[in-house]
């Protein structure tokens, strides 16, 4: 599959939300007779214009970009590429909150969400 330039995914944004007013025009001079046709077809657009705003989640974002809530487990990745979950959180002291282990403070270049976790059930490994 294709990736997306930033430019043509934009445009595609653009083009969801003129597509969905446009919709929602039909549906106010149209009536009944076409909703569940127009109510349809908006669906569809607004899943394609979550599906395009949302951030990846496989993404690693830099910890000078910007940095998780605080409260946050995520995935950090430090200068050797070591992967861990961590704790973005606060300290009973004052100061800035940092990336907390079970094995104690680290020091990530990056971060990620955790992934959904899968539905509950299925076969033991």
């Amino acid at each position: 599959m294709k990736q997306l330039t930033e430019q043509e995914r934009q445009a595609l944004i653009k083009d969801c939300h003129q597509e969905i007013e446009l919709l929602q025009k039909n549906l106010t001079t149209w009536g009944c007779v076409w909703e569940s046709f127009f109510k349809s077809k908006i669906k569809r657009q607004e899943i394609a214009l979550a599906a395009l705003t949302a951030e990846p989640a496989s993404k690693w974002i830099a910890c000078n970009e910007r940095m998780p809530e605080v409260g946050s487990d995520v995935l950090v990745t430090n200068l050797h590429g070591e992967v861990e979950v961590a704790c973005y959180q606060k300290s009973y002291i004052p100061g800035e909150p940092f990336f907390a282990t079970t094995a104690g403070e680290v020091y990530p270049t990056h971060w990620m969400p955790l992934p959904e976790a899968p539905a509950p059930g299925g076969e033991t490994c």
